[in-house]
């Protein structure tokens, strides 16, 4: 009698831990979230914002993810790097990236379990470029501001510094790479050359072989002088483009930190 009170309870508590486990799973199967963006159509350097949208009628927590997810992955196919939206105890309902090139572009949303994907979403991106210069209208300048343009998927941003110059409208471009303070000298040296050389390759994307550069044009400061109004000081010109409605100079520049001279690289922009 004793033997089949323990064997029928054994019995009972398999079946609700059957039924606990099917229910966990349909759980699981059922959870689901939607992938949304503000806009899917913008120009280079707007700010396009992903979201998370659970389909669900209660709240949900990281602990609702967990159970199906290991990791949530936001990617950009055709770019390299990554954002993690989820992984163990973070977890972004929101987030935002500025592209930098006009181009059509998947935006993706990729959920992993034991190192497989078991979801994956996708998002159609156009970005075109059709202001004057990057995202500025000449004719509609018209207050100073000082902007960082949000990239997740790489170690650079670019930075935008526009005023009024001799009552012309100015547009500086800089380029910044993350965690430059903690490079060795060596290692600083060749960020700050391959700035330059990232400067100079996205104009050239956007605009063109320039007309001018200082390996082949001797005289290039007495060009900069006829077509800007910006005064040079110390800056030497390095390559100068000149489109149907703008004037382009990538500069550089030494600056004293401290007991070290460092280069820096900038471009400046104004309407032609």
């Amino acid at each position: 009698m004793i033997l089949k009170r323990i064997t029928f309870s054994l019995l009972i508590l398999l079946v609700i831990s059957c039924t606990k486990e099917e229910e966990t799973d349909d759980l699981n199967n059922k959870f689901d979230f939607k992938f949304t963006a503000n806009m899917t159509k913008g120009n280079i350097l707007d700010l396009f914002t992903f979201e998370i949208i659970p389909v669900s009628s209660k709240e949900v927590t990281k602990l609702d993810f967990s159970r199906k997810y290991d990791s949530i992955i936001f990617k950009v196919e055709g770019l390299s790097g990554s954002f993690t939206v989820f992984e163990k105890n973070s977890l972004s309902y929101k987030w935002s990236h500025s592209f930098y090139l006009p181009k059509q572009y998947d935006a993706k949303l990729i959920g992993y379990k034991q190192g497989s994907i078991i979801t994956e979403k996708a998002i159609p991106i156009e970005v075109k470029n059709e202001k004057d210069f990057l995202n500025v209208n000449w004719n509609s300048f018209s207050q100073v501001s000082n902007t960082g343009y949000i990239n997740l998927l790489s170690n650079n941003t670019l930075g935008i510094f526009q005023k009024l110059e001799d009552s012309l409208p100015l547009v500086v471009l800089n380029n910044y790479w993350e965690n430059i303070d903690y490079y060795d000298l060596v290692n600083k040296k060749l960020i700050e050359n391959e700035k330059e050389t990232y400067l100079y390759k996205y104009m050239v994307e956007l605009y063109a072989s320039p007309q001018y550069s200082y390996s082949e044009t001797q005289d290039l400061k007495q060009i900069y002088k006829k077509h800007f109004t910006v005064p040079l000081e110390d800056k030497k010109p390095q390559h100068i483009w000149l489109t149907a409605k703008n004037k382009i100079v990538l500069f550089k520049d030494e600056v004293e930190t401290g007991n070290n001279f460092v280069i820096d690289n900038q471009i400046y922009a104004q309407p032609r």
